[in-house]
This record gives C-alpha cells, sequence and structure tokens, in this order.
C-alpha cells in the first residue's frame, strides 16, 4: 500500500508521520489498528503507525482487504482519515504433475476466484481456463508455455 505524502498549513510535509489502518471489514481495523477513532481523534499521543513512510507492505494470508491512512501533525493530532480503498490477497496455485496432466488447485474456503491462462507474459492476454470453473483443474501437458492466475471476481 501506499499513499502521497500530506499538506498541512501549519505543519512542514518532513513533520507529518501517518496512521494506517487495516481490516477485513468495511471500516474495520482488526488487521493493522490505527489507535484512533474513525473520526481521526488520536487515542495515544505518539506518532502514526506508520511512522514517516508513506507506504507500508504486510504479509497477510488471502483475503478481501480495506484500509485507510491519516496524517498526524507534530501535536500528535490526527486528520481525518482518507477515503477507504481496498484489495484482494489471491491464494496461491499448487500444481502437480500426474499421468501426463497438470492438477492445478487452491483453496476452495475462499469463493470468487476464476483460473485464467495465457501462452505469454509480455503482453499477457488472460483468457478464462477452458475447465473453469471447477478446482482442481487438470490441464494436458502439450509440451507449450503456459501460464496460469486467479482472477478474483467480487459477488456482485
Amino acid at each position: 500500500m501506499s499513499w502521497n505524502a500530506s499538506t498541512d498549513d501549519r505543519t512542514a510535509v518532513s513533520g507529518l508521520t501517518y496512521n494506517l489502518r487495516v481490516g477485513t471489514t468495511p471500516g474495520g481495523s482488526d488487521i493493522v489498528s490505527p489507535q484512533a477513532l474513525t473520526n481521526g481523534f488520536r487515542l495515544v499521543p505518539a506518532w502514526g503507525n506508520a511512522q514517516l513512510r508513506t507506504n507500508a507492505i504486510l504479509n497477510l494470508p488471502p483475503g478481501n482487504y480495506y484500509w485507510s491512512v491519516q496524517a498526524i501533525d507534530t501535536l500528535f493530532a490526527g486528520g481525518s482519515f482518507a477515503p477507504e480503498a481496498s484489495f484482494v490477497v489471491a491464494p496461491a496455485l499448487h500444481i502437480e504433475q500426474m499421468n501426463g496432466n497438470a492438477m492445478i488447485s487452491w483453496p476452495t474456503n475462499l469463493p470468487g476466484f476464476r483460473l485464467q491462462e495465457a501462452s505469454k507474459l509480455s503482453p499477457a492476454n488472460w483468457t478464462d481456463s477452458p475447465s473453469n470453473p471447477t478446482n482442481p483443474v487438470v490441464v494436458p501437458l502439450t509440451g507449450t508455455n503456459k501460464f496460469y492466475r486467479l482472477l478474483y471476481l467480487p459477488p456482485s
């Protein structure tokens, strides 16, 4: 996750720290707590949990995530949280060779993923795998390159 540095007419940009919120539900903070209320009011007089950085890297399990950030000034006052954004961490594909075929699978407890394939990566022309949406998928090993990915389709 990354964000642009904030501006504050009373605090130099170099004096602002940032407070990250990450959750598994909209508005949630069960992954990274901002130690602030939803209106931005800080619960602790300290720098934000992202410190001076304008990015964060988290190692997260597969799933849907929602996040936002707020700027903290040198008096430890928090601004409003930025509009919330979301992202999806796709599960890893497991590929196993068996009887001249490749069996491709992923965790079944994560609905909404579709297997896609491409014959090259640059530029990739992803198409739905012919055996989609079954899990596992069995494809013949043909000697030609195939690349696979999971595409997430959120519920409508």
